[in-house]
């Protein structure tokens, strides 16, 4: 029995699944490069109150999720940093923070790595999980959000993802989120004892949340009340979302529209987006997105548009239809008929990897037999076999694992022959 176990909602990655992260990352960072945005690596940890301002302090993540650390410290300081839960609020912390807008007036960034929740974990939702995600920084135009979901659908579809649906919606600008949730509360309040004690306190507390609800009576009672986007949305929000619908239509971007949409952070304003995969079950989205006008003036900076996605790594590898098999293993292994020709097969190993050769051997000084069985499990292409005469011979036996065929080389002629093969 182990002793310790990984904490609970995390998880260990290994062998051929990293392989899978690893491949989805590279094929990320293609794409973005494709779309000319830059790599940001933001901490892990960020002052608390970036979140509480950023996210809204009526938010789940921030009532109930965030990570706080304790640390010695002073008493006022003891508590002022958490694990953070996303990654739009620490991005624009460092946009502002750095005064890149003098520079970037218009930026684009992506980032990948972990995020952290404290969430009830079950499947799909983990406590530390991963994101890949982008920010376009500086922009108002809707060519903006055109571009940031253009360019989640392109990274979705390079993945190998199938029969997913993309939603969207517009909350409109603050002046118009505000009359939503005087619409709905005129709406709601009648039946009120109807809704999930969730829901009712939400009634006070966050209304737009109560459209999010997976409560099937809560749904119900939203769906029911038939609010179109000209009763809360201006001209000029009404006039966006309408563009941005035509040219995801030019461009045949497959949506769905839906008017209960509105994402779990209190920085959203105008578009807000999700991808959703019915082999999910309930909590079916795999990553969304939207635009928060608001927040770079919030946090210090400049006035601007701002619009950004996250895809959930985790989640997506749950849904691609076709994961990318393991390449080879390694391509060649040492072997030696007796532990006295370690030294010899020691020198040889660290010579052929400064020459660029990927090489193994086995450390546990075991029968030929067994060395071979360890080359067998490594997947190795050749395997070099260094014995008695091969020593005092100053020769090597190569062995091509794929037809079991040997030869003997001397130095020289092992180096042409394995860099043909490799470059073949």
């Amino acid at each position: 029995m182990p002793i310790f176990k990984s904490p609970k909602g995390t998880r260990d990655i290994f062998y051929s699944e990293l392989y899978h992260w690893q491949v989805i990352e590279s094929r990320a960072r293609e794409i973005f490069r494709r779309y000319n945005y830059e790599e940001i690596a933001t901490p892990i940890f960020e002052d608390k109150k970036l979140f509480l301002r950023g996210l809204g302090t009526q938010t789940e993540i921030v009532e109930k999720q965030l990570f706080i650390l304790k640390y010695a410290a002073q008493e006022e300081e003891k508590e002022k940093f958490c694990l953070r839960p996303e990654g739009t609020a620490p991005v624009v912390r460092a946009y502002v923070e750095h005064n890149l807008y003098k520079d970037w007036p218009v930026a684009k960034f992506f980032y990948i790595g972990p995020m952290f929740r404290g969430e009830r974990p079950q499947r799909g939702r983990l406590r530390q999980f991963h994101h890949i995600g982008a920010e376009l920084i500086g922009s108002l135009s809707f060519y903006a959000d055109l571009e940031i979901i253009m360019l989640a659908s392109q990274i979705i579809k390079e993945l190998g993802i199938n029969n997913y649906k993309m939603l969207i919606n517009s909350l409109g600008c603050n002046q118009d989120k505000e009359r939503l949730k005087m619409l709905l509360k005129e709406k709601l309040l009648g039946g009120k004892e109807k809704l999930c004690e969730v829901c009712q306190r939400r009634l006070h507390t966050n209304i737009l949340r109560i459209l999010d609800c997976k409560n099937e009576t809560c749904r119900k009672l939203v769906r029911e009340l038939r609010i179109d986007k000209e009763d809360y949305l201006c001209e000029e929000c009404l006039a966006h979302y309408l563009n941005l619908r035509q040219q995801l239509e030019k461009f045949k971007v497959s949506f769905k529209e839906d008017p209960y949409l509105v994402r779990g952070l209190d920085y959203y304003t105008q578009t807000v987006f999700e991808f959703v995969h019915p082999s999910l079950g309930a909590q079916n989205a795999f990553g969304g997105g939207g635009r928060y006008n608001n927040l770079l003036e919030e946090l210090g900076g400049v006035r601007g548009g701002c619009v950004g996605f996250a895809l959930g790594m985790e989640r997506m590898l749950m849904i691609i239809d076709n994961l990318p098999s393991l390449e080879e293993g390694i391509f060649i292994f040492i072997a030696v008929t007796d532990k006295l020709f370690y030294n010899n097969a020691i020198s040889l190993l660290y010579d052929l990897r400064e020459k660029g050769f990927e090489v193994d051997l086995d450390y546990r000084f075991g029968s030929l037999k067994s060395q071979m069985r360890r080359a067998n499990k490594l997947k190795a292409r050749f395997c070099i076999i260094i014995g008695k005469d091969e020593v005092e011979k100053n020769f090597f036996t190569l062995r091509d694992m794929e037809n079991a065929q040997q030869m003997t080389l001397g130095y020289q002629d092992l180096l042409a022959y394995l860099s043909k093969q490799k470059n073949a």
